[in-house]
């Protein structure tokens, strides 16, 4: 083998490793703006991790809640994540999530008294947020437990449409508390097991 035969050997390596480390960089980029965009469910999803959520749909005043619209409650357990735009002219404080209301299959309505709080058969546990000043938006992380064995009611399996809510738990009457929230949206909730 000639001198030229081996440079030209020698750049095609090169180009070869130069190209090997653009595919390898390429798909690491593709994977984490994938990552980053939530679930291809075809629902609204916000990853949890502040409000620095890159190429995810974020809450906007026409959509002002956003979260995924079917909901499995499995094993007596879910979570996901959520996003609330504060659409009001106020900064709303300890901004909580619940669930107000859920009927079963035969129509038949159940009332969640305190949003899902221990007493309930939902309990519904997020973090409270501090403040949302009106036009920002805040994300949460919300985990659905089934309660209904230390209630009367009985969750069994199948669907159940139900009513989420923000409010403010140091809201008594008006807007902002249980029975006026800022914000309710309905899902489906699918207890499987």
């Amino acid at each position: 083998m000639g001198f030229i035969s081996k440079l030209i050997m020698k750049k095609i390596f090169i180009w070869l490793i130069i190209l090997i480390v653009v595919v390898i960089l390429s798909a690491i980029i593709f994977n984490y703006i994938t990552a980053s965009l939530g679930p291809n469910t075809g629902y609204d999803f916000i990853p949890y991790g502040g409000d620095d959520c890159l190429g995810c749909n974020k809450p906007t005043l026409t959509k002002s809640l956003v979260f995924p619209k079917d909901i499995i409650l499995d094993k007596g357990k879910t979570d996901f994540s959520l996003g609330y735009y504060n659409h009001g002219t106020k900064e709303i404080t300890n901004v909580k999530i619940g669930v107000s209301e859920c009927l079963n299959g035969d129509g038949e309505s159940f009332i969640i008294e305190e949003g899902g709080s221990e007493n309930d058969f939902l309990l519904v546990l997020s973090k409270t947020y501090g403040a949302i000043q009106p036009n920002d938006y805040g994300s949460f992380h919300v985990k659905i437990l089934d309660n209904s064995e230390n209630t009367k009611f009985d969750l069994i399996k199948g669907t159940y449409v139900c009513r989420l809510i923000v409010y403010t738990s140091d809201i008594s009457e008006g807007l902002g508390s249980l029975q006026e929230p800022y914000e309710e949206k309905q899902f489906f909730l699918n207890v499987v097991e």
